[in-house]
């Protein structure tokens, strides 16, 4: 009998090489040290969550890139592990429920999940968008 019943995996660094938030901000044409400066000061309560995704936010779209389908774009840009589709469909195979995790971003986890055919997914942070 098997311990283990489902595998779950991290996303960045683990199914891909990368680090999404450092990718996607550098394309939108952000600063990555600026954005690491408001989560910072997030962490130390020197600042509120909506006050550090606000200035996130005006840092990713100051590049002029602001609509979702430049986010897809970007996200959909960051190539996979050489080996994550083979391992994910070999414990598919065994019989283990696969799922996977990130502290990127809803659409960067919906993307990557559907090139490995992994059903169930969670992201850290939600991004919506006003029909565009």
């Amino acid at each position: 009998m098997k311990k283990f019943k489902a595998v779950v995996f991290d996303i960045d660094g683990t199914l891909t090489r990368h680090i999404s938030w450092v990718i996607l901000t550098e394309s939108l044409g952000g600063s990555v040290e600026y954005n690491d400066d408001i989560v910072k000061k997030w962490d130390t309560d020197e600042i509120s969550k909506d006050i550090a995704l606000e200035n996130i936010k005006s840092n990713w779209i100051k590049g002029g890139k602001k609509h979702k389908n430049d986010f897809i774009k970007i996200l959909d840009s960051i190539p996979l592990r050489e080996d994550a589709l083979e391992a994910v469909n070999y414990l598919k195979s065994k019989g283990y429920y696969i799922c996977a995790i990130t502290g990127s971003v809803d659409i960067y986890a919906e993307i990557v999940c559907k090139h490995l055919g992994i059903d169930a997914w969670y992201a850290i942070t939600d991004l919506h968008w006003n029909n565009q």
